[in-house]
């Protein structure tokens, strides 16, 4: 799954980082926007194989599958989730990197959970168009975006005492 996908790359690279002896916040920092790239790119994919059961609309961008061997629902109008999360990853991208100018002012780290937290807060609400099955009252997808939120916010908040607390000259290498 695309949470999956995160959840181990993040793994991935705090465990190369600490062997590497590289700022794992760096990286996090330099992974947001391509992370954004990344997703888009995939949902074209799901578009094209016609993946995520949307739920049926009446909408005039509604998507009605006409191949039988697709992975939609031939014969059914539906949310086109997919292409919504598409347009979110792009638009995330486009409104953050107008702003890299700024968020280079935030602690090292918080412009990469930026980035992951406010397309988990998208794909939490864009849940709501998918078909999935539910988990204890919401969507597996939107359990692991409130991790995602959790996580970066935790996390966010622990990077500005952090640099509170450093010296200036530390600050730097942080």
């Amino acid at each position: 799954s695309q949470w999956g996908g995160l959840f181990g790359a993040l793994l991935g690279a705090y465990i190369w980082c600490r062997r590497a002896g590289a700022n794992f916040w760096r990286v996090i920092d330099a992974a947001g926007p391509a992370a954004m790239i990344g997703l888009a790119i995939g949902r074209i994919g799901d578009i094209i194989n016609g993946e995520h059961h949307g739920t049926p609309t009446s909408l005039p961008w509604g998507v009605d599958y006409v191949n039988p061997d697709t992975l939609g629902q031939p014969g059914l109008v539906v949310h086109p989730e997919v292409a919504y999360e598409l347009i979110m990853c792009l638009l995330i991208l486009g409104i953050l990197w107008s702003q890299r100018g700024r968020l280079a002012s935030l602690p090292i780290g918080v412009s990469g959970l930026s980035y992951l937290s406010i397309y988990a807060s998208g794909r939490f609400l864009l849940s709501y168009f998918r078909e999935d099955s539910l988990a204890f009252g919401l969507r597996q997808a939107q359990w692991a975006s409130l991790a995602m939120i959790i996580f970066a916010v935790i996390a966010s908040i622990w990077l500005f005492r952090r640099r509170q607390a450093l010296p200036p000259q530390q600050l730097q290498q942080a």
